[in-house]
Order: structure tokens, then C-alpha cells, then sequence
């Protein structure tokens, strides 16, 4: 990765954030690795730089790009100012946030209600799921990442692997969510007296989805797939 492609006129921000106020900004110590990946969701890339540097809570990523509001209500939509601040933070050009980032948009039909960009293909804001981490253990068994694909609510399965979706640890049947975060293929929930996770999803693949035509069911999930 570049470094020119990195914002760098953040460094003398500072922050607004209540018991923050008059802070300088600082980017984390340690970026994401790998580098931000291709169809991959910011969430899943903001979690993935938690987890590498030692925290728990995605909370701490928004109160250091002194953004207000959960991880669950307020990212990805963030304003253009927001991006520049998260990218700083980040240490990720400002290209990987704002390309992840969901927009407002009209739909060129003229068709009711609230539609979002989702990697440049209008798409209802209520089909995205925004609280809930729904993931395919046979995928981050694959790559430890979370596909943005996996956040279209219709969508119970995930392309890649054909394997029905999960949103709730199979050992401790809780809701996987984006508060907290243990990396993105861990059950943030169960955690032993030490306080390190100890259910891997990967170990805990499911049904593969039984249809006649595979390839019509994925040109379906390619509508919308940024990995299409």
C-alpha cells in the first residue's frame, strides 16, 4: 500500500467526543492485515483492526476518528468528513472507506422508500442487515473476513461456498453482533476466565443449500455480489 494514499492532514485535529474534547487525533498502531480486501465489509475491516491491536470493543475506533453514535446505528454511513477521519485512523487510504460506505440514492424507477448504494446497485436500506454479523464458517475458514455479501438480509446463504448463513453462535446460540469483537471468526460471547474466546466458527460448518441449478441461484446472489 502506498503511503501517499494515506490521509495526512489529520494529525493536528481535535477531538470534539465527550471526556475526549481537545485530544489530538492518533491513528492506531497497527493497520489491518491483510490490507483491506476486495467485497470485504467495513464493519468486518474496522473489527479486523481492533482485533489486531488489542481491543474489544469497535466503539474504540469511532471515539478515536471523533465519530459519535454505535458501530451498529451509525458505520458504514458516515459523512465524507467521517471517511477522511476513519481512513486516518485506520492508516487505509480514504478509496477503501468511501467504497464501502453506503450512500442514500434515488432509484432511477421512481420506486418508494429508502434505498441505499450498495456497491453501485440501488438496493433497499431495510434488506441490509446493520446489528447482526451473519457469517459462512466454510468462508472465513477460507479467509477470516467478513463478505458485505453476507449483510443482504434475503440472502441466506453465502455465494462463495453454498453454505446457509448463521447469526448466532452455535455453542452459545447468542447473536453474533459488531459491538464487541474477538476477530471476525470467534464468538465474542464465549470467552474462558481469562478472557479469550474459545468458540472458532470455522469449526462449525452447515447445511449446504440443495437446489436444482447452482449457477441460477448465484446469478441471482451476483446482482448484488461486489465480487460479481
Amino acid at each position: 500500500m502506498s503511503e501517499s494514499t494515506l490521509p495526512t492532514d489529520l494529525g493536528r485535529y481535535r477531538l470534539t467526543l465527550g471526556r475526549r474534547r481537545g485530544l489530538q487525533m492518533k491513528p492506531m498502531v497497527f493497520c489491518p492485515k491483510p490490507d483491506p480486501i476486495p467485497g470485504e465489509s467495513l464493519l468486518g475491516l474496522v473489527a479486523r483492526a481492533v482485533d489486531r491491536n488489542g481491543f474489544r470493543s469497535l466503539n474504540v475506533v469511532l471515539r478515536l476518528a471523533d465519530i459519535a453514535g454505535s458501530t451498529a446505528g451509525i458505520l458504514p454511513r458516515v459523512d465524507q468528513d467521517a471517511v477522511e477521519r476513519l481512513a486516518y485512523v485506520l492508516k487505509v487510504p480514504s478509496a477503501e472507506i468511501i467504497s464501502r460506505t453506503h450512500r442514500a440514492v434515488e432509484p432511477e424507477d421512481g420506486a418508494s422508500g429508502t434505498f441505499i448504494d450498495f456497491y453501485g446497485v440501488p438496493l433497499r436500506a431495510l434488506y441490509r442487515e446493520k446489528a447482526r454479523r451473519r457469517v459462512s464458517p466454510r468462508a472465513l475458514a477460507i479467509a477470516p473476513y467478513h463478505r458485505a455479501i453476507h449483510d443482504i438480509r434475503p440472502l441466506l446463504f453465502c455465494p462463495e461456498t453454498m453454505e446457509y448463513l448463521i447469526d448466532r453462535c452455535p455453542v452459545c446460540d447468542r447473536l453474533l453482533g459488531w459491538h464487541s469483537t474477538c476477530g471476525v471468526a470467534m464468538c465474542e460471547h464465549c470467552l474462558d476466565d481469562n478472557g479469550r474466546p474459545f468458540v472458532d466458527l470455522r469449526d462449525f460448518p452447515q447445511p449446504m443449500v440443495e437446489v436444482t441449478s447452482h449457477t441460477g441461484l448465484c446469478l441471482i446472489a451476483d446482482l448484488v455480489n461486489p465480487l460479481a
